[in-house]
């Protein structure tokens, strides 16, 4: 009978292991669709930072939930831009806290059908966990086009 029990709880992780991996493949799609360039109005604007947003909490944070876009702000000159963030999200599954995240990305805009991020910080304001960095790189390689 004891083994039951250690059956049973062997299979809950992997069911929680299937249910992350699947959260991770619904962040990879949504990546996909972000076009980086300018936006021509203020709906695209704010439309532009909520994908970016969402993109990059999912992408630091593989069990974030609900992510949401509390403010952005574009700032723009000749051959540049800066983008903040101010995010919002929940923790794990079964968690009801909400943790906050600032993003600042900089782009190229040198030409304006294509905009290049060349650096992004992301900052969890009230969350211990570490920001997975490398999914971070990955997400702005994969949105800059270089897989």
């Amino acid at each position: 009978m004891a083994h039951t029990g250690i059956i049973r709880m062997a299979l809950t992780g992997a069911m929680a292991l299937i249910l992350v991996a699947g959260l991770g493949q619904q962040a990879h799609a949504q990546k996909d669709t972000i076009k980086l360039r300018e936006p021509g109005n203020d709906k695209q604007a704010q439309e532009f930072a909520k994908q970016l947003g969402i993109a990059y909490v999912k992408a630091a944070h593989g069990t974030a939930r609900e992510p949401a876009l509390m403010k952005h702000d574009l700032k723009k000159d000749d051959k540049t831009a800066v983008l903040t963030l101010d995010m919002a999200y929940f923790g794990a599954i079964k968690s009801s806290k909400e943790y906050k995240a600032r993003i600042r990305i900089e782009f190229d805009t040198s030409d304006p059908t294509r905009w290049e991020i060349k650096k992004v910080d992301y900052k969890d304001i009230d969350n211990k966990i570490r920001a997975n960095d490398g999914n971070i790189k990955r997400l702005t390689n994969k949105l800059n086009g270089k897989s």
